[in-house]
C-alpha cells in the first residue's frame, strides 16, 4: 500500500535485533498472500519474542534494521540461499498487541537470468491466549 511504502521511506532510526517489535504472546491468526496466489490462513502461538525476519534458512551477511516514523520497522538484508545472492526487504506496521501487517520481498539475483522477486503480504490478528498444551 502507499501508506506502507511512505512509512518505509520515512525509516530513519537504526535499531538492533532485540529492539524489533515483539508481537504479544498468544494465539495469532495470519492471513498470508504470496504474489497473486490465493491467501492462506494459519494460526500460530507466539512467545512474545522480538520479530526476526532473518530466522529463516538464509545466511545473511548484512542486515539494516530501522524504526519507522509510525513505530513500525523496515529491514533490508543481503543474504545467500543455496549459493544464490538474495536481497530481502521486510516492513512491518501495527500495534503488535492486537494486529500488525508485514510486507516481505525476496529477490533472487541469479547469474543466469533476470532477478526474480517474490512478495509475501501477511496480516496478523491476535485471537487470545494459546490453547493449553497436551489437551485433548
Amino acid at each position: 500500500s502507499a501508506a506502507l511504502a511512505a512509512a518505509t521511506a520515512a525509516a530513519t532510526t537504526p535499531i538492533s535485533p532485540d529492539q524489533m517489535p515483539a508481537p504479544r504472546a498468544g494465539l495469532w491468526e495470519r492471513s498470508l498472500r504470496v504474489d497473486a496466489k490465493p491467501p492462506v490462513v494459519e494460526r500460530r502461538c507466539l512467545a512474545g519474542q522480538p520479530m526476526d525476519p532473518l530466522a529463516i534458512s538464509l545466511s545473511c551477511s548484512k542486515a539494516d534494521r530501522r524504526r519507522t516514523a509510525t513505530g513500525g520497522v523496515s529491514v533490508d538484508a543481503e543474504c545467500v540461499d543455496d549459493g544464490v545472492p538474495v536481497r530481502l526487504r521486510l516492513s512491518a506496521e501495527g500495534d503488535f498487541t492486537s494486529n500488525y501487517a508485514t510486507v516481505r520481498s525476496q529477490t533472487l539475483l541469479s547469474p543466469h537470468g533476470p532477478p526474480v522477486t517474490t512478495t509475501t503480504r501477511s496480516t496478523f490478528k491476535y485471537l487470545g491466549p494459546c490453547p493449553a498444551a497436551g489437551g485433548g
